[in-house]
């Protein structure tokens, strides 16, 4: 949030954060099951969203533990981003079964609200 970094991810599951200026990698998150197709950090720069093939992690920034994981649905996870309050996730996926369908993770109880 603050403009002096940007994020990373390879297709080995690691996100990377730089800073702009001088192109230094500070630290990394390390522990997704698969490349990672989106991310979004928290309003207040604490907590990052990753998603993947199968798989939503919610971890913390500051010391890189992982939160929460929701997987097991065997679909691609395309889109992830935090509700404008923070206190919601929500992240499209796609299978042959429910194409593109949004779901909607309620952060405070780590359930799943809403499949639209």
């Amino acid at each position: 949030p603050d403009g002096k970094q940007v994020i990373s991810s390879s297709n080995d599951g690691t996100v990377k954060f730089w800073l702009v200026e001088s192109g230094t990698e500070v630290s990394s998150i390390e522990g997704n099951i698969a490349e990672i197709s989106s991310m979004a950090i928290s309003s207040n720069g604490k907590q990052l969203v990753s998603g993947s093939w199968d798989d939503v992690s919610l971890w913390d920034i500051e010391n890189g533990k992982q939160l929460l994981n929701i997987s097991g649905d065997s679909a691609t996870v395309s889109r992830v981003t935090y509700s404008p309050d923070g206190n919601l996730i929500a992240y499209t996926n796609s299978d042959s079964i429910t194409y593109n369908s949004i779901q909607i993770l309620d952060l405070a109880t780590g359930q799943i609200t809403k499949n639209i």
